[in-house]
């Protein structure tokens, strides 16, 4: 089952913003993607707190992995919540369950 892990980093004045929009969106997935399961972190080990960003992460499961048409639903979405803070970069990693 391919899953799907997403961090990007962002300005700590505007990681509340960018959290309540991925809320946002990800909540909207959800709907319109019976059985999608999303799940959205925040770095909080000593290093992060010292590089003057906050990494966060976006993760994404359904039953039978998430194909093209839905990774680019997820980035339609991301794409269009993240601009009002200036798009930062996401880096998409897939990941296949090995005991699946």
């Amino acid at each position: 089952m391919r899953s799907l892990f997403v961090y990007w980093k962002v300005a700590p004045e505007l990681s509340a913003a960018a959290l309540q929009a991925a809320r946002g969106w990800q909540a909207e997935l959800r709907a319109a993607h019976p059985g999608l399961h999303t799940g959205l972190y925040r770095r909080s080990d000593a290093a992060a707190r010292a590089e003057g960003s906050v990494t966060c992460m976006e993760t994404y499961a359904v039953e039978g992995g998430v194909g093209p048409a839905l990774q680019a639903a997820i980035d339609a979405a991301a794409s269009a919540g993240l601009m009002p803070l200036g798009a930062p970069r996401r880096h998409v990693e897939c990941f296949d369950a090995v005991d699946a």
